[in-house]
């Protein structure tokens, strides 16, 4: 079996995680972050597919889990001095992921004129827990 999606040399790594379709890993990557500074900050949970990770061209997971976390608290802090709700944090980190304030980098991300013949799914979920 060799998979087109996978250099041959990958092959070894992610054939002991498939045991059925859909070929999901169970394994999850959990990355702490703390969070430091004066007065009292909100605490939120990211959860994502590794989609979006993939959005990032290989950045290494754990500086990615450090980015998410300012993203969010920069958003958060943000709603804060501004006396509104806080947007969509999910939709913060997609648009981050995509581009930030790059719209001609966000634009070709979305009209898929990329490099790669695909994009994999991407699932995000921000909890805040206090």
């Amino acid at each position: 079996m060799e998979a087109e999606w996978l250099e041959q040399y990958q092959l070894g790594e992610y054939l002991p995680n498939v045991l059925t379709p859909p070929y999901v890993s169970n394994k999850p990557d959990v990355y702490h972050h703390r969070l430091v500074g004066g007065g009292v900050k909100p605490a939120f949970l990211i959860l994502s597919s590794d989609g979006l990770s993939d959005l990032y061209g290989g950045q290494f997971e754990e500086n990615l889990a450090i980015r998410w976390a300012r993203v969010v608290g920069t958003e958060l802090d943000r709603s804060q001095a501004e006396a509104r709700a806080p947007r969509n944090l999910a939709l913060t980190l997609l648009r981050d992921s995509l581009g930030g304030a790059d719209t001609k980098l966000v634009s070709r991300n979305l009209t898929v004129e990329m490099d790669e013949k695909w994009m994999d799914d991407v699932t995000i979920a921000v909890v805040r827990l206090a």
